[in-house]
């Protein structure tokens, strides 16, 4: 009987040790991003537009838009850049900015959001020096509306 018992609790430890392991040891989920999106701003000579996506982070504390595209200026001297707004851990992100009308500027931002607040993160097109203080801005298009 107590060898039955021994070998009984020997195979429920093995067992146990093998679902802890494997739990331990299986990888994390990762997020696959949405289909890309299309946007699209202009300002007074400046122009921008690419695509967005959306990933939600592993434990679904926050949210990553990535947006990508070019910008371009229609006048030499004008410089356009972009800027980012979020609620997240950086609430601005800036672009590179594109002075000549010959050469559009490819531009990334990676806007990181938190999941609690609703409200979507922006991006507008801005014109002068790049600058976190410049008002000098076209209206700010939402990306993806409202969240719930």
């Amino acid at each position: 009987m107590k060898t039955i018992a021994r070998r009984t609790i020997l195979a429920a430890a093995g067992v146990a040790a093998a679902v802890i392991g494997a739990t331990i040891q299986a990888p994390a989920a990762v997020a696959a991003p949405t289909l890309p999106r299309p946007w699209a701003v202009s300002y007074v000579n400046g122009a921008a537009a690419g695509t967005w996506t959306l990933t939600q982070e592993p434990l679904g504390i926050s949210r990553t838009y990535t947006v990508q595209g070019v910008i371009t200026s229609a006048k030499a001297g004008d410089c356009y850049y972009l800027r980012g707004t979020t609620d997240g851990f950086v609430p601005f992100q800036l672009s590179s900015a594109s002075c000549d009308p010959g050469a559009p500027t490819q531009v990334t931002l990676n806007l990181l959001r938190l999941t609690v607040p609703a409200a979507a993160p922006t991006i507008q097109l801005c014109r002068g020096a790049v600058s976190l203080v410049n008002n000098d801005c076209g209206p700010a298009l939402p990306l993806g509306g409202r969240i719930v």
